[in-house]
């Protein structure tokens, strides 16, 4: 039983090599979503997984078939500088040109990461158990949705890494001309990242993020750096070199999967949440 009124999984003789594809209805969205799955054989006991999230006007597929995320996490894995993962990349809900994995009337699109494609990978992975680690990142919007949904679900995620996130409302003017909060749905909602962490000091997941030099949004992922250190938000910021594209993030997210693989090593086995918010 997997919890969904349907589901369809591609063919494992006719998918690229490691990789299933899942057509899922989702109770969060009201309809179908998509969610692209790498690794999920994997023997590895309570198998660690990454959720990856995508910016605007992307899908399911673009970190594996746009940053080749598979293929860094093998260089890095085959190297021995990393353990073993499993990486689940869904759609945001393919609201518009993005959704902002916010819950709105449109769809509860955070509700879908956090429930949803969490209750997925643990039907769709073998070797996931209670005890496995998720962790989540992302990119552009993805970023900001990933820092938001650490910060929201601390149980369920154990650590956040974000590549030239967006850090508030205003930012997705250079991305899109619709309002993706007038019809948010939940209450007294932050449209900043730097305001919803000031609500929850030391009870948020260990974050990193980073950004290029040359990218709109450095501004702004600057002074995030600097509103969570007044805020004694325990953070770790990487300013990097490089623009708000795919070289820099499929180069930056070696990174986030050094990140993820050094808090596994350090932290005790857990069977339920993290109490962490303090920098790895």
């Amino acid at each position: 039983m997997t919890g969904f009124s349907t589901l369809e999984v591609s063919d494992a003789d006719l998918a690229p090599e490691g990789f299933s594809f899942c057509t899922v209805r989702s109770p969060a969205l009201g309809r179908r979503a998509d969610v692209v799955i790498y690794n999920a054989r994997c023997p590895t006991s309570d198998l660690p997984v990454i959720v990856l999230l995508h910016g605007v006007y992307g899908g399911a597929w673009s970190w594996a078939f746009q940053g080749g995320a598979h293929r860094i996490y093998h260089r890095l894995r085959s190297g021995g500088e990393i353990g073993d993962f499993a990486l689940v990349m869904p759609s945001d809900g393919l609201s518009g040109d993005g959704s902002g994995y916010l819950n709105r009337t449109a769809g509860r699109f955070g509700d879908w990461i956090a429930d949803d494609v969490v209750a997925l990978a643990r039907s769709r992975i073998p070797h996931m158990s209670a005890a496995s680690p998720i962790y989540l990142a992302g990119l552009s919007m993805g970023g900001f949705g990933a820092l938001r949904l650490g910060a929201l679900h601390p149980a369920t995620f154990r650590a956040v890494s974000a590549h030239s996130p967006i850090c508030d409302s205003d930012d997705f003017r250079h991305f899109t001309t619709e309002d993706l909060f007038s019809d948010a749905t939940e209450p007294k909602m932050p449209v900043s990242l730097a305001e919803l962490y000031a609500g929850r000091v030391g009870t948020t997941p260990p974050i990193r993020f980073d950004c290029g030099d040359a990218d709109v949004l450095r501004p702004s992922v600057d002074r995030l750096a600097d509103q969570l250190t007044r805020a004694g938000i325990d953070h770790r910021y990487e300013p990097l070199s490089g623009g708000h594209n795919w070289n820099y993030w499929s180069s930056a997210f070696e990174r986030t999967l050094k990140f993820f693989d050094d808090i596994g090593r350090s932290a005790p086995r857990r069977e339920s949440s993290i109490t962490g918010g303090r920098e790895i």
